[in-house]
């Protein structure tokens, strides 16, 4: 698996519609999800990509600390539903992690998870903080994981 985290304006126009044709796979036909996926966010990330032979097969968004949140934060992560359950987006977090403590430094990191997931970031050391609320349609919470 080849990964690379670029800035919106270092993507070419391929990259983008490959990142937007994943994430409308993902959370508006899989999930069901009725939302507008360009929310203004997107100029303002940095976008890690995962591909295999060539094809886009995961993707995030990462936030540098004050951008999103006060913390660093990362989001829409997201992958393929054939390299789902092998492990990929473990892999894909401790990509994360890594880049946000060598390119921001020991920053706690914020997210807005999927609470069926939560389980799944507990293992990276994320905290749930506060009360689960509704995010276009699916149940949502806030995680913290402390800087390292």
């Amino acid at each position: 698996m080849e990964v690379k985290i670029v800035p919106f304006n270092e993507l070419s126009l391929h990259e983008l519609y490959e990142i937007l044709k994943l994430r409308a796979q993902v959370f508006v036909l899989e999930q069901e999800c009725i939302y507008i996926d360009p929310d203004g966010q997107d100029p303002k990330a940095l976008h890690l990509m995962a591909a295999e032979d060539g094809r886009l097969i995961g993707t995030a968004r990462i936030f540098e600390p004050g951008s999103k949140y006060e913390e660093a934060s990362f989001g829409r992560l997201t992958l393929t539903e054939e390299y789902r359950e092998r492990g990929i987006a473990h892999e894909l977090v401790s990509e994360i992690h890594s880049y946000i403590k060598h390119h921001f430094g020991n920053h706690p990191i914020r997210i807005e998870a999927q609470a069926h997931l939560r389980a799944f970031y507990s293992r990276h050391g994320y905290q749930a903080e506060g009360a689960a609320y509704i995010l276009d349609d699916i149940e949502h919470i806030q995680m913290v994981r402390p800087g390292y």
